[in-house]
Formats: structure tokens, sequence, C-alpha cells
């Protein structure tokens, strides 16, 4: 059984099934270009505790994230950006995120079929201290990631299941 296989098929194991889907929402927290959401649809399983999973392997993906992004932002701090549209682009970008992080995370991170990997890495690299405070917590960025992502899963089987009672 193939590890694609077990997400899209479904596996009455719970164990099975919640570990591959675990390793498969942190994979595409950090990297997979892949939707995430199918793994919503197996019927042998609560959606609550699909929802669940979701939540906490992008959790644990955007702790993953936040640290790469941190680690990043410090080798690259020190570089001399040579553009002055580039460097104006990022410096507005920095502003934002001082201004509306939070809120903007959680709104982007919301949106079913957004590819949170982007969103994230994007969040953590512009992630500018300002005096000695960070525009965005680690606790905060992970905590909204999560309850983002409950509420992204709770949109998509609602929508979900609004459509099969369209079409039934």
């Amino acid at each position: 059984m193939d590890f694609f296989g077990v997400i899209l098929d479904g596996s009455s194991d719970p164990l099975l099934f919640g570990i591959f889907f675990f390793v498969y929402v942190v994979l595409n927290t950090l990297a997979l270009p892949f939707p995430v959401e199918l793994g919503l649809f197996n019927p042998a399983f609560h959606p609550l505790f699909l929802i669940g999973i979701l939540a906490v392997g992008r959790g644990v993906g955007a702790f993953c994230v936040f640290e790469i992004g941190g680690f990043i932002r410090k080798k690259t701090s020190t570089w001399s950006v040579g553009a002055f549209r580039l460097r104006k682009t990022i410096s507005s970008l920095e502003r934002f995120i001082q201004q509306y992080g939070y809120y903007a995370l959680f709104l982007l991170m919301s949106i079913p079929l957004m590819l949170d990997s982007v969103v994230l890495y994007l969040f953590s690299l512009l992630n500018k201290r300002k005096d000695t405070k960070v525009a965005l917590a680690r606790r905060w960025f992970i905590g909204i990631t999560i309850a983002a992502s409950i509420l992204r899963g709770t949109i998509i089987l609602l929508v979900a299941e609004f459509v099969k009672i369209i079409l039934i």
C-alpha cells in the first residue's frame, strides 16, 4: 500500500491512517503542493478526528516553518539588497506583517485549497524585528495556524455536505 493510496482510498485502521495523514499534513505544510484536504473525505472516520489531525499536523509544520524562516532571516539580514524596488517591496511587506500579521495569517490560512507552505514561509521570512520584539511570536504563529486549519477543515466539509445535498 503506497502513501497516497492510504490518503485517497482511506484505511479502516485509525492508527495507520492517522499516522499517514499526520505525516502527509506536516510534509504538505513544509513543501508539498498537493491538496491536503483530500484526507478529510474518509468515510471510515469521524470528521472531528480528521480535522484534529489536520490541525495538529499543520501546527507541527508551522513550528518547523517558523524555525526555518527565522534561520534564513538571520542569514539574509546582513545581505544588501541592491535593487531599489525589491528593497521597497520587502520593506512594505514587512510593515504589512507588523501591522496586520495575525489577522492576515488567519485569513489566508483559512482559505480552502490555499498553498500553506507559501503563506507560512512568507510570514516567517518577513517577520521583522521591531525594537526587541518580533512582529509574530512563535506561539501565536502556531496557534493561529491551528485555529485556521480547524476553520478551513470545517468549511471544506460543510461545503462538501452542502453540495451533496444539492446534488441529491
